[in-house]
């Protein structure tokens, strides 16, 4: 629940080939899709360094009321 995104590097892969740039947002890039659409090893890199750019700034862990559908609660996040 710290912030400490300003210098988080972490990002997840998950098993179904989603890249997740921040645990608690839905946001990222379906490179599973990307890949069985056959681009290029160029073309896959670029997609992920627009991942990391779009990463977001900071998580909302701390907010009382969560109004955004992408964002989830520690709860639902799991381990």
């Amino acid at each position: 629940s710290h912030k400490f995104c300003s210098s988080c590097n972490r990002m997840r892969l998950t098993s179904n080939g989603y890249l997740k740039t921040c645990l608690q947002f839905d946001s990222g890039k379906d490179l599973k899709l990307i890949m069985r659409n056959g681009c290029r090893d160029e073309e896959l890199k670029a997609v992920i360094l627009e991942a990391v750019d779009e990463k977001p700034g900071e998580h909302l862990f701390l907010e009382k009321t969560i109004i955004h559908e992408d964002i989830l609660g520690m709860s639902q996040i799991g381990g």
